[in-house]
């Protein structure tokens, strides 16, 4: 029996269910846009052969030329354009094409080691009575950045060591001069 395009009291068939969600999915599928744009794909194509440009060379040209706004297109991007290589709807190899370098968001310096020895206060020197938590008086001090990118804000964490109890504090950022201010407004408390 079928009401408003449901079949009613008809059993589960897993064939049925898979032929249902693969013909669904087929429907929900755009049509690429450089297969519509075949102008803007040739484009494209002998920009990356003769012209010897990298993708996101030719994507920021044409955004700033406003190439192809008069067919109505608006705007396109890097990754249509390798989507657009892998499927052959521009005869280019990915080999053959130049990648953008990029330098790093942030310079990473080699940290110089010290031997633990030469660290007066370092958790290796810690003696053994604050290693087995036997004494009373002992705290642990730790930082936790969240996942949160270009912002700088974290965690203050202060464990006893002894009872496990935890005091956990906001910092606008991870440097010492910020733990150091924290740790002393503690103390006034």
């Amino acid at each position: 029996m079928v009401r408003s395009g449901r079949t009613i009291e008809k059993s589960y068939n897993s064939t049925d269910a898979q032929n249902d969600y693969l013909f669904k999915r087929g429907l929900s599928k755009g049509e690429y846009k450089l297969r519509k744009y075949s102008v803007m794909a040739k484009y494209i194509e002998n920009k990356i052969k003769m012209d010897k440009w990298a993708p996101d060379s030719i994507v920021g040209y044409m955004k700033t030329h406003n190439y192809f706004t008069k067919n109505g297109f608006t705007s396109i991007t890097t990754p249509t354009i390798y989507n657009a290589i892998r499927y052959g709807i521009i005869n280019v190899k990915i080999e053959g094409t130049r990648r953008m370098k990029y330098e790093s968001e942030y310079q990473y310096k080699d940290k110089k080691s010290v031997s633990i020895n030469k660290i007066p206060y370092s958790i290796e020197n810690r003696p053994e009575e604050i290693n087995n938590r036997s004494i009373f008086g002992h705290f642990e001090i730790d930082t936790m950045i969240g996942t949160n990118r270009g912002k700088h804000e974290c965690l203050l964490t202060i464990t006893k060591r002894k009872t496990k109890f935890e005091i956990i504090f906001k910092v606008s950022s991870k440097t010492s001069e910020n733990v150091v201010n924290k740790i002393n407004q503690m103390k006034l408390l």
